[in-house]
């Protein structure tokens, strides 16, 4: 059987709760499509970095807010592809940043909501899929 698309909850990592509009639902994966979400209770991912850097490590992508979970990934050269908001000096002027090469930006256009950066998330998840 294949393995197919697995997700895992790294919620506990990020500020996921504190951000604008979190009522916005993300992208559902398809019925029928070989998904599994895995939950990790065994792990303090909020108490322990060794665990949560290890968690991240074996994963092939981050679709992450602005977070810890971003930065652990983009550390390892994972990649990792972050939801912000523009304007963050962290970029340094660029369109990304220059210390996380493995890290990509999705910003939150200026004056409207984060469901065009989820649908802009999903088109390019869905090129990715496509191999």
């Amino acid at each position: 059987m294949p393995l197919g698309n697995r997700f895992g909850d790294l919620g506990d990592l990020g500020v996921a709760d504190e951000a604008p509009d979190t009522n916005v639902e993300a992208p559902v994966v398809p019925l029928g499509a070989p998904a599994r979400v895995e939950s990790f209770p065994d792990l303090d991912l909020t108490a322990e970095i060794d665990d949560s850097t290890a968690l991240v490590a074996g994963l092939d992508l981050i679709l992450s807010p602005f977070s810890t979970t971003a930065w652990l990934a983009g550390a390892q050269g994972i990649p990792t592809w972050v939801m912000s908001q523009p304007g963050d000096w962290l970029q340094l002027g660029t369109d990304g940043f220059p210390w996380l090469p493995s890290v990509r930006i999705f910003l939150k256009p200026i004056g409207e909501g984060w469901p065009r950066v989820l649908e802009d998330v999903a088109a390019e998840l869905g090129e990715l899929a496509k191999g």
